[in-house]
């Protein structure tokens, strides 16, 4: 969607990770000429209401506040910087992490790889999570007492609070590392259970579930 502001999400010489993203209709980005004309020239109005209207007859369904954030920053200037690169989407990043290394496009580790280097929190991350999915894919559950202790020396506070929280049950989740038992078959038979309890609701009393539960298919 074009724009008649100026799309500039970040300051010039920012250290940020940028891709080529679809437009976001709630972020004031992307403008046409004209709207670098208003801006950038001094031509036409300044008003963040007026703009706004304009802007919100176009698609765009962010606040007004927004756009008087956005527009904060050419206070005093006659000159619009030229918009820089969007931002990769964080679901994209996450689904770069959470993927085994061997099995991403090479367009995809590139880009990881260009956002790690960039980062080095999200670098050392990235390393973390991977560490974690080998032990449980390789049942390594005698690892998890190094991958804890690493995580808590580290400055990492998402990762530590992770950490303290997986301490309370850490005797469980190494279990659940090393042994090759699995409680799917249990979480199965409940959620059939609840499956078959709303499609009884309201018109069956509680012998007919116990039959059709009990039932097997």
């Amino acid at each position: 969607m074009q724009k008649r502001l100026d799309g500039f999400r970040y300051p010039p010489g920012a250290e940020n990770v940028y891709g080529n993203q679809n437009c976001n209709p709630n972020t004031v980005t992307h403008p046409d000429q004209q709207g670098q004309v208003r801006l950038g020239c001094g031509v036409g109005s300044r008003d963040a209401a007026a703009l706004f209207s304009e802007l919100a007859e176009q698609g765009y369904r962010g606040g007004m506040l927004t756009v008087r954030r956005f527009l904060h920053q050419f206070r005093g200037h006659r000159h619009v910087p030229q918009p820089g690169p969007r931002p990769f989407k964080p679901r994209h990043v996450t689904r770069w992490i959470m993927t085994r290394p061997d099995r991403l496009k090479d367009a995809d580790r590139a880009c990881l790889r260009q956002i790690r280097d960039r980062c080095p929190e999200l670098d050392r991350t990235t390393e973390y999570v991977r560490a974690f999915a080998v032990m449980m894919t390789e049942r390594q559950g005698s690892e998890l007492e190094h991958w804890l202790t690493t995580i808590e020396s580290d400055d990492l506070p998402a990762l530590r609070s992770l950490a303290v929280g997986m301490r309370r049950d850490q005797d469980a989740i190494t279990n659940g590392l090393t042994l090759p038992y699995s409680s799917g078959a249990v979480e199965g038979a409940v959620t059939r259970a609840k499956a078959i309890k709303r499609t009884m609701y309201g018109r069956a009393n509680l012998d007919l579930l116990r039959k059709r539960i009990l039932a097997r298919t």
